[in-house]
């Protein structure tokens, strides 16, 4: 990737240019060598979202359009998605009959996740979901829950409600953690489209302790172990 800076001077009401720095740059792939940083263009890309989708309000349609296999068809959501929402649904979509996953979640909202971990679970993957719940009426996460028809024997509510920012899913393999997916966003259309953060899939040898904390005790622990 090339780049140009600029140096400008002179009255601050008629900036001059008068040096220009040309130099490349090598990023690094999204996953290498196991370990993925995927990061969405949500609101820091403002302006470009302005003059590319003319700040289009994002709807339901658009934002559940998601395939059986993790795309995104309509291109303003993959746009403002870049990468993030697919990661995370390939992340759910390549666990395999017999392996494992557990959620632990705070804001669950983003039916396209909540619906790949149904299929999960119909293909024969052992789900177990940690949720937050608001104990309000129209808490959104038990609405969103009864909407993917997720079964309320893999749905457990957090029971130590203190700051429940968790946002994490491990994937069992013979019973074991063997990798994570987590980050700083939740699960939720404004996190995987529309906030500029960032969600991070890792194997689980980064945090190799922390991670084993949460496996067999799964369902005692509630979302004791952080990751």
């Amino acid at each position: 990737m090339s780049l140009f800076k600029s140096l400008c001077a002179g009255d601050i009401h008629a900036f001059e240019e008068r040096h220009t720095l040309a130099f490349s740059i090598k990023t690094e792939p999204e996953f290498d060598q196991g370990h993925g940083v995927f990061f969405n263009r949500g609101t820091i890309a403002s302006h470009a979202f302005e003059t590319t989708f003319n700040n289009k309000p994002l709807t339901d349609e658009m934002t559940e359009n998601v395939s059986d296999d993790g795309k995104l068809p309509d291109p303003e959501t993959a746009w403002l998605s870049r990468g993030l929402a697919e990661a995370c649904l390939k992340y759910i979509n390549d666990t395999k009959r017999g392996e494992g996953l557990r959620v632990c979640a705070y804001e669950f909202t983003y039916l396209p996740v909540l619906r790949a971990l149904k299929r999960a679970i119909d293909r024969g993957v052992d789900v177990q979901i940690v949720y937050h719940d608001t104990k309000k009426d129209d808490d959104p996460n038990r609405a969103a829950i009864a909407k993917a028809r997720l079964p309320k024997s893999v749905t457990h509510v957090r029971t130590r409600t203190k700051i429940p920012h968790n946002k994490f899913i491990v994937k069992l393999v013979g019973g074991t953690p063997v990798e994570v997916w987590t980050g700083s966003t939740n699960f939720t259309i404004q996190d995987s489209s529309g906030r500029p953060m960032s969600d991070i899939r890792s194997l689980m040898q980064s945090w190799p302790r922390r991670i084993s904390t949460i496996g067999p005790s799964w369902p005692k622990t509630q979302c004791t172990a952080k990751p």
